[in-house]
């Protein structure tokens, strides 16, 4: 009998036709999550080069099928997380196709910064399309943006995300969401100082610098930097609108003003 996992594949197969989704990988982690193998198997298997007519590096598809799951069904974030730590375990061997997985670790960033990203532009655009800021619950991409999130809390709380990707967070949950005052104080510092620093990266490689992704560092396996410059606008926006509260500290004040200032010229560079 067909799991909701199994009609989830089926669904995936037919909104992006050109993804990979295969059956073997996908009826294992099913198995996975259904209890019936456990992590250390689970992983053995998903990492196993059976497929000879596809090159090695197919077997990445693993991180992008992980990653649907946890946006469809928060329910599976810990088993999740226990069979990344599992499949990081694994060494190059014959099995691998010499694929090792103890060093994977970007193939897995990758993965969830492109889903991160493409997440957010769904919400955000949507929701700002009818004159409002997004709010968690209210839509179908609400709730996958509240669920990678949640993913992503886990993996950070066990190290298995770059500190890049834990900065985007930070910088959207301080940013992009609403926070108590107490919140604000605790976070708002970081993430400027996360900003300034990647607004002057960007100014380095204007030159190099794309539109519609959202970071110092480009998501969707892009080679080259790239920035969303309505997106950094709007962060240095809200950097200033932040920064007057009287809850912030001259201390950090100053250091939105910086992270402000660097925007802007980041972005004029952008546009030379």
């Amino acid at each position: 009998m067909a799991t909701e996992y199994d009609e989830l594949f089926v669904r995936l197969r037919v909104e992006h036709p050109k993804a990979s989704y295969p059956e073997s990988e996908c009826s294992t982690l099913t198995s996975y999550l259904n209890g019936d193998i456990d992590a250390q198997t689970c992983a053995t298997e998903l990492t196993k080069y059976t497929n000879r007519r596809l090159p090695v590096s197919s077997k990445r598809c693993i991180c992008d099928i992980i990653i649907q799951l946890s946006i469809n069904f928060a329910e599976t974030h810990e088993d999740l997380v226990i069979l990344v730590k599992e499949i990081r375990s694994i060494p190059a061997s014959k099995e691998t196709g010499d694929i090792d997985w103890t060093k994977e670790k970007g193939s897995f960033d990758e993965a969830f910064r492109g889903f991160y990203d493409s997440i957010w532009s769904l919400m955000f655009e949507a929701e700002k399309a009818r004159g409002r800021k997004p709010i968690p619950g209210q839509s179908e991409a609400s709730r996958r943006w509240s669920n990678i999130n949640a993913f992503g809390a886990r993996l950070e709380h066990e190290g298995l995300l770059d500190d890049m990707l834990n900065a985007l967070r930070l910088i959207v949950k301080v940013l992009e969401t609403k926070q108590s005052e107490a919140q604000v104080q605790m976070n708002l510092g970081a993430a400027a100082a996360w900003l300034e620093f990647a607004s002057k990266e960007i100014k380095e490689h204007a030159s190099r610098v794309g539109a519609h992704t959202n970071w110092a560092q480009g998501s969707n396996n892009r080679k080259e930097p790239t920035v969303d410059g309505k997106r950094m606008a709007y962060w240095k926006d809200r950097l200033v609108e932040l920064s007057g509260s009287p809850s912030v500290g001259e201390e950090v004040a100053a250091s939105c003003e910086r992270a402000a200032i660097a925007i802007e010229q980041a972005l004029w560079e952008k546009k030379k």
